[in-house]
């Protein structure tokens, strides 16, 4: 394909044409394909192609200012953890859906100015929990080296509750080894958020080897109106005092639903009444 290491003119789509033949003959997987012949200037692009592009946040610190301590706690102990190239860290979010987990996760990976790599899904592929955990062991083995990166493992108890571990998923699916689980979780090489609605199913041995796990609740209303304020300012949608003072008191939303639905509500003309409607029809 190519000499001392380099490609000459017109090899590149021999090159293509080979590989797409080894690609059909034994089954390669497309997202491996694309990162071996697609031409890139580094490595963000192969990452890319392998584990996912790294999740964008729409938050920033000052909406989860009623977190602040945990937010400056969390982020200390990822910084800490890997300028000392610390292993097994895991840190837990759990609470009930639309407090706003995944969101946090996102904020404190942009603060601290490192890529958060999900390991929910891939190129819109729905994974199941052999492919979700393959995933995590293939991000840990690229970035490994580095160690200039977090990982996000959202909706934990569907792939680490007990039953999983001690049988079949509802699909048939083999659990796998109990054992590997618990050793992945002392040996990972990257920091790794894992985000939970409910811990109550999950294997109490998964549990103790979180470094750091963190119940979420509802923000205060104190909070709320003052995030409510600014997300308003955000989408330029002007609402008198005593209509945010509703919303803030009516609904205890994360600043990530709140942010939706002053969103569609500008879109829809510009009135509480229609951000009041999203917040109902998103419960």
């Amino acid at each position: 394909l190519c000499q001392n290491g380099v490609l000459k003119k017109g090899d590149f789509s021999a090159s293509r044409r080979y590989l797409g033949d080894i690609q059909n003959a034994l089954d390669v997987k497309s997202a491996v394909y694309k990162a071996l012949v697609t031409p890139h200037k580094n490595n963000d692009f192969f990452y890319n192609c392998l584990i996912g592009k790294p999740e964008k946040s729409s938050l920033s610190c000052d909406d989860f200012l009623y977190m602040k301590d945990t937010q400056e706690f969390i982020a200390r102990l990822l910084k800490n953890a890997l300028k000392k190239r610390q292993t097994g860290i895991n840190i837990l979010l759990y609470g009930i859906p639309g407090t706003g987990k995944t969101e946090l996760c996102k904020t404190i990976a942009a603060h601290l100015k490192l890529p958060l790599y999900s390991i929910a899904e891939q190129e819109g592929y729905d994974l199941n929990r052999g492919n979700r955990i393959k995933k995590l062991c293939l991000a840990n083995a690229l970035l490994e080296k580095d160690r200039r990166a977090l990982l996000l493992f959202d909706e934990m108890e569907d792939i680490l509750s007990a039953n999983l571990l001690t049988g079949k998923s509802r699909s048939g699916e083999n659990a796998g080894s109990k054992v590997f689980v618990n050793r992945m979780l002392e040996k990972n090489a990257l920091p790794t958020f894992w985000t939970a609605n409910d811990v109550s199913s999950c294997d109490p041995a998964i549990l103790r080897r979180m470094t750091l796990a963190i119940e979420m609740k509802a923000p205060p209303r104190h909070s709320r109106k003052v995030v409510l304020k600014r997300i308003l300012d955000q989408e330029k949608l002007h609402l008198p005092e005593n209509e945010i003072h509703s919303l803030a008191h009516e609904f205890d939303d994360a600043p990530a639903l709140i942010k939706n639905a002053v969103r569609a509500a500008s879109l829809a003309g510009g009135k509480k009444d229609q951000a009041k409607f999203v917040l109902n029809n998103s419960r």
